[in-house]
């Protein structure tokens, strides 16, 4: 519950842009009353950054936390991990410092990577040395470890204590914001109530699937492990995998520095069985993330891959980090400018994507402060070849453009690119590396690949469009390596929101003196994490019944994808019937990409349910997550009606369609993958001991039948996600209808390719980037926290102030003068 009012924050206050016609442009009054109102916006975000508690992020910040400068005292910090972070039973470094400070959890390796960091950042040499505990001494501090973390758990706040800290922690967030106490607790109630709401939905549609599911395998003869037993075995074999640091005396001999042995009271007399540096920890002790983007090729020689970009990351680097996939145009300057009557429907951005010829994948790597590294390699040609060593230099490429799309030799090419995925290897100690893919476009589809009746094909111009629509999107993906906390999502919030206003005061600045052209330029500075991401993470680890077991013991991944999509013409003719010429809406889609739990041992009723089946009910709930949860929390939800997000999501479709009409594919059987691209995916499943759950009658075919969803549950743990038509846990959904439109009026106005997708992506993040709230509600926690006055709840009541002041609607608001503006001079 604490996490999911925590997370549900993060649509829970967004404002719609208010219409403007095209061509007005602000009223000079309006535009000072947007530009005051920007001011005391940041000044109201600067006070409550002012005011907050700094919670530690890094070693450094540790030092000072604990020690407050009183100098050197190894001891000190030793004992402050130890009683500070609690153990969880994972191998291999994940976390990593910033991880373990975010959650204050980690296993051995983890805890002893931040106190060895931390006694460097003391003019300390240090090392981490690791050796193999025998079973009876893993046993006993396994014991000594439980104890610490039940009394630690146990402990409970007198009602009338939580009642007074409540009032004080209102009145102290009142005189920060500078506003009355009472309007606080009016917009604290409100969001609580929408909260409420939510976990309403959600939970009993969690339960009710999962029973439904847990007896669709049972009939099918799949049968969970059921020896809760077997979990505390393997937490005291993680433990066995002992890690501590040691730091050099003066005299050459090393120190040891063991936040579990300390934790659990027991005095080891371990010798190391290896050391390293703590910054030289070998690859096979480490989670990796490693990520390609790949090409599919189809020519006369039949289907070819090409690996456009390759990255690898440790994940102990990651916490708090995000990326983000962008394809460049090669050759925007071939782009064509609009026909008469074309400025608003999109058709030239149709001709342009379905006539570039080469993308270069971008990658970005954000970290918690905003900084980013970007990376390039290859470009890829639509032919499917790649250029190793792509001209970034428009200038030299004028040219050669012309005959670009001929491909390298300048001659007809007879290959077409055909796919562009991005390709997830998850690496874990002691582990077969797991290897998911996420496709952007595919023009042959999983049935004629895997069948192998591919033949001849050929991209005509609306295949071109689509191939070229879907390159100009945006990923971006948050890799999950620790629970993140409040304290850290909202100093994320607070962060962004503070860099996000000051480009809102420049540009309202900028409307007053009459010159709003930097927009394009403003892109740049505005800074957008995925923060929905963020709560989805939050969300799936503390609105569950066993949200107190699951805990993440390697990496999971969660993805935002926005892709602009021809309309179809059943659509266009509807917007017609509004006044509206569409040939282009932008779609957005969000993806549990991968999503392991651990599952901890317990005592007491909760001990019967085995960890097969907690991960069950967790897949169910990341499911229902996924696309129930969001979208109703959005200003943006889909109606009760819409038909489009019920073929889009396994858990809505089952909601739907009662169970009994499907099927449970177990590993080993057979599946005819001509039939659908579902088929194909669930046999590749089937081929890596997942068992299939099969909507009845036809897929990818009549709605009524099936729509190519389907659950996918890993036979040997439990873990199961819901998986939709394009292979994801949902595909893509068409932007709410004022979302559509603003893009729909301004998508042609610009002449700049990139200028139109700054003013496009501004208005279609601007939830995301300027109007989330993830510390909300968090004033709602008061007496279950069991905190004196905390950041967590001064930033709740901070947040709920800002939602009520309406400045998200003001910064779309704008947005959209400012794109209106660019129009009007381009």
């Amino acid at each position: 519950m604490k996490r999911l009012l925590i997370a549900t924050a993060v649509l829970a206050s967004t404002a719609s842009p208010r219409a403007v016609p095209q061509e007005a442009a602000p009223p000079p009054d309006e535009a000072a009353a947007i530009l005051q109102e920007a001011q005391s916006g940041l000044r109201l975000l600067n006070r409550l950054s002012d005011a907050l508690p700094r919670e530690p992020l890094e070693p450094a910040d540790l030092v000072d936390h604990v020690l407050g400068g009183r100098g050197g005292d190894a001891e000190g910090l030793a004992q402050w991990v130890a009683s500070s972070v609690g153990w969880l039973p994972y191998r291999g470094a994940l976390r990593g410092p910033r991880g373990v400070l975010i959650e204050r959890r980690g296993n051995s390796l983890d805890q002893s990577l931040l106190l060895g960091a931390s006694l460097a950042e003391l003019g300390l040499e240090v090392r981490l040395a690791r050796a193999e505990l025998d079973e009876p001494t893993a046993t006993a501090m396994h014991a000594a470890l439980a104890s610490a973390e039940a009394a630690r758990t146990g402990a409970t706040e007198d009602a009338g204590d939580a009642e007074q800290r409540g009032a004080r922690e209102l009145t102290r967030a009142a005189e920060i914001l500078g506003v009355d106490r009472e309007v606080l607790r009016a917009a604290h109630e409100a969001l609580t109530i929408q909260a409420q709401e939510c976990l309403e939905r959600v939970v009993p549609t969690t339960l009710r699937q999962t029973r439904e599911l847990r007896a669709l395998l049972a009939e099918g003869g799949v049968v969970a492990e059921a020896a809760p037993e077997a979990l505390r075995a393997e937490e005291v074999q993680a433990l066995r995998d002992h890690w501590w640091v040691q730091a050099r005396e003066e005299d050459g001999s090393w120190s040891d520095f063991d936040p579990l042995a300390l934790r659990s009271g027991l005095g080891l007399a371990v010798e190391p069985a290896a050391t390293c540096a703590i910054d030289e920890l070998p690859a096979e002790w480490r989670h990796l993330l490693r990520l390609r983007v790949v090409a599919e090729q189809l020519g006369p020689e039949g289907r070819r891959t090409h690996v456009a970009l390759a990255q690898e990351f440790a994940a102990d680097t990651l916490a708090g980090s995000y990326f983000s996939l962008a394809f460049r145009p090669m050759h925007p300057e071939q782009r064509e400018a609009p026909g008469p009557g074309e400025e608003d429907s999109g058709a030239a951005l149709l001709r342009f994507a379905a006539a570039e010829s080469e993308w270069l994948p971008v990658l970005s790597t954000v970290d918690h402060l905003g900084r980013a590294r970007s990376e390039h390699q290859s470009s890829i040609r639509t032919d499917g070849t790649l250029d190793e060593e792509p001209d970034l230099d428009t200038s030299t490429r004028k040219v050669g453009s012309a005959i670009a799309a001929l491909g390298p030799a300048g001659e007809a090419s007879e290959s077409e690119l055909t796919a562009v995925w991005i390709e997830y290897e998850l690496v874990a100690p002691g582990r077969r590396p797991e290897v998911v893919q996420r496709s952007l476009f595919d023009l042959l589809g999983e049935a004629r690949r895997r069948s192998g009746a591919v033949g001849a094909f050929e991209v005509d111009v609306d295949l071109a469009a689509a191939r070229g629509l879907a390159l100009s999107g945006q990923s971006q993906v948050l890799p999950a390596t620790c629970a993140l906390s409040a304290d850290f999502a909202f100093r994320l919030d607070l962060f962004n929101r503070i860099r996000n206003q000051r480009v809102l005061v420049q540009l309202a600045s900028d409307i007053v003196e009459g010159n709003a052209t930097g927009l394009a330029d403003a892109a740049a500075e505005l800074a957008s994490p995925p923060l929905d991401l963020v709560a989805l993470a939050q969300m799936r680890l503390g609105a569950g019944r066993f949200s107190d077991r699951v805990f993440l013991g390697s990496t999971n991944l969660f993805a935002n994808h926005f892709q602009p999509v021809a309309v179809s013409p059943e659509r266009r003719r509807a917007l017609r019937e509004r006044g509206l010429q569409a040939e282009v809406v932008y779609a957005r889609a969000i993806d549990i990409v991968a999503n392991p739990v651990g599952v901890l041992a317990t005592s007491g009723e909760e001990s019967s349910v085995s960890a097969w089946d907690v991960r069950l009910e967790q897949g169910v709930l990341d499911t229902v997550l996924e696309t129930v949860a969001l979208p109703d929390l959005g200003s943006g939800a889909t109606s009760a009606g819409d038909g489009r997000d019920a073929v889009h999501n396994t858990s809505t479709w089952m909601e739907r369609h009662p169970a009994a009409g499907w099927n449970v594919v177990v590993p080993g059987a057979e599946l005819d993958v001509a039939e659908s691209d579902m088929r194909a995916r669930a046999a590749e499943a089937l081929e890596r001991g997942h068992v299939a759950v099969l909507p009845g009658g036809e897929p990818d075919g009549d709605a009524a039948a099936g729509p190519g969803c389907w659950w996918s549950v890993e036979a040997a743990t439990g873990r199961t996600l819901g998986i939709g038509p394009r292979g994801w846990g949902q595909t893509m959904l068409e932007a709410a209808e004022t979302e559509a439109e603003i893009a729909i009026k301004n998508i042609e106005g610009m002449r700049r390719f990139f200028a139109t997708k700054g003013c496009l992506f501004f208005q279609l993040t601007v939830r995301v980037a300027i109007g989330i709230n993830i510390g909300a509600l968090t004033g709602a926690l008061g007496g279950m926290t069991g905190h004196p006055v905390t950041s967590a709840t001064i930033m709740g009541y901070g947040m709920a102030y800002l939602a009520d002041k309406g400045i998200t609607g003001a910064f779309a608001q704008l947005i959209q003068y400012s794109c209106q503006y660019l129009v009007a001079v381009a």
